[in-house]
């Protein structure tokens, strides 16, 4: 399971990871698509083949 708290404000409260984005609306910078895109999509494929199965 995870967790994804997305704050707009800083805080005081620990977290174990911080992500700070410096483009405005968006995640991934360019240079990052391509990359992500390798990661996820074998995942992706997996993930709804497994729905289709089950249909």
């Amino acid at each position: 399971m995870q967790l994804i708290v997305g704050l707009e404000t800083p805080t005081d409260f620990p977290f174990d990871h911080q992500v700070i984005l410096t483009e405005k609306y968006r995640m991934l910078t360019e240079d990052e698509w391509e990359p992500t895109w390798e990661l996820m999509e074998p995942l992706l494929k997996k993930m709804y083949d497994a729905t289709l199965s089950q249909s």
